[in-house]
């Protein structure tokens, strides 16, 4: 279904030899693709943009099939060292996201201030303690981020910790009573959910998502945030982390930050804490995302190198997946149905992946050299499975740079293998969802890299 996005989807070449554009080809069907379309190309022609930040706008972009190299800074000039990846290419390619893609992230000052709302050391029959917590993040008033946490009883040492955003409120991970209710606005299509609000019928509900018995038996810690707490997922910047910032409502800078950086930024918050926790390894915190979640996850380890670990579900487009395949979900469809999530700026791009400075495995490469692990289904098209691990491997170069070794196979691996090297891949199967076979994957991944 296009609007629910499956709840959530210097140069080179596509395997075949043929540039990205023509090997992804064009989506027919749906009104809302052809709605899409003609959204970009509005977009392009009534709001010429001036240029800010230095970088030109998409009408003065030269239209590009290829993949933008990673090792070529704007201005031509060749990386050849791990010291100018670090101080001089990966701060431009941060810009170059922040500008046309994600929006620029507000510095601090922000504050923080952890409440535990209860400690329980019974949870899974005895094999975890599950503690809840409520972060008041600001700047000025707070905003309550409710955290349920799970870590397994009689470890020798700190456990190492996945976290990772849910859709619908922490009481649908696990299937306890004891963990509140989401206390604000959930999306309908929720089970359980009335007007928007939570209720106990929605308890448990995706707890196939949260595998936290087999997690805490591989001895890992699993931390979740329901996402709406951080910032609504619907169209309005009033609210959530963008109102404490004291944003205008109606418009907005071109470059000014989306839903997606909201909840990274948030992702941040939530580890300000966890590196803290004295049951928790503070080097050894993966996060984890699933769909829309999973381009958070990729976007907050970009930004965030205390997070050790960056593990993206079925990011899809503008995640994972490389745009110029137009496989899927593309930028058009994406930002029609789902205008708040990234900066207006990449709204001019519908249709025009082309234009791009950059492509996905930019994304993926902001990660390195820490090991980073993208999962796909077989069947979730939408999501561009292909595509997904094509921008994992093109971002190959600067983890072999930084001397991490680029991907294991440049072969697209089959259901069930699991790409072992640092920049890592896994294929499940099935279509779109976050679950059980995934999961054990991240922890075999894990296992060797975390």
């Amino acid at each position: 279904m296009v609007g629910c996005s499956q709840d959530e989807p210097a140069t080179q070449n596509s395997p075949d030899g043929t540039p990205f554009a023509d090997a992804g080809g064009d989506i027919d069907g749906p009104d809302l693709v052809d709605d899409a379309q003609g959204q970009g190309d509005a977009m392009a022609e009534d709001e010429p943009e001036e240029p800010g930040d230095g970088f030109p706008s998409v009408d003065q972009l030269p239209a590009n099939p290829q993949l933008p190299d990673l090792l070529t800074m704007l201005d031509g000039t060749p990386v050849t060292s791990p010291q100018q990846w670090t101080t001089q290419r990966r701060p431009e390619v941060l810009r170059i996201m922040e500008h046309y893609a994600f929006g620029q992230t507000p510095p601090g000052p922000y504050e923080l201030e952890a409440e535990v709302v209860g400690e329980f050391d019974d949870a899974l029959g005895g094999k975890a303690t599950m503690k809840l917590l409520t972060l008041n993040v600001g700047p000025g008033a707070a905003l309550p981020v409710d955290v349920l946490l799970v870590v397994p009883n009689g470890l020798d040492g700190p456990a190492p910790v996945f976290m990772g955003l849910n859709f619908f409120g922490n009481h649908t991970t696990i299937d306890d009573p004891r963990v509140p209710l989401a206390r604000g606005w959930v999306p309908e299509r929720g089970e359980g959910v009335e007007e928007n609000r939570a209720t106990e019928a929605s308890r448990g509900t995706v707890s196939d998502r949260w595998p936290f018995e087999a997690i805490v038996d591989a001895g890992y810690a699993l931390a979740t945030v329901y996402h709406g707490d951080i910032d609504p997922d619907f169209a309005d910047f009033g609210n959530g982390i963008h109102a404490l910032y004291g944003e205008p409502e109606g418009d907005r800078d071109k470059q000014a930050w989306g839903t997606i950086a909201g909840w990274a930024w948030g992702v941040s918050r939530v580890v300000d804490h966890l590196v803290t926790e004295p049951g928790l390894d503070a080097g050894r915190i993966a996060v984890v995302g699933h769909s829309r979640n999973g381009k958070v996850a990729l976007w907050a380890a970009a930004q965030d190198e205390r997070i050790a670990m960056a593990i993206s579900n079925m990011s899809g487009c503008m995640g994972a997946a490389i745009n110029r395949r137009r496989e899927g979900e593309t930028i058009g469809i994406m930002n029609l149905a789902f205008p708040h999530w990234f900066a207006s700026e990449l709204h001019d791009f519908g249709r025009q992946e082309d234009k791009l400075p950059f492509d996905q495995h930019f994304l993926t490469a902001l990660v390195a050299p820490r090991p980073v692990l993208i999962n796909s289904g077989v069947d979730d098209h939408w999501a561009d499975p292909e595509g997904e691990f094509l921008g994992a491997a093109e971002a190959g170069p600067v983890y072999e740079l930084l001397g991490q070794g680029s991907m294991a196979t440049q072969q697209w691996p089959g259901v069930g293998e699991l790409v072992e090297s640092p920049l890592g891949y896994h294929m499940q199967n099935g279509g779109h969802a976050l679950n059980l076979e995934g999961w054990l994957a991240f922890i075999r991944f894990a296992d060797l890299h975390l």
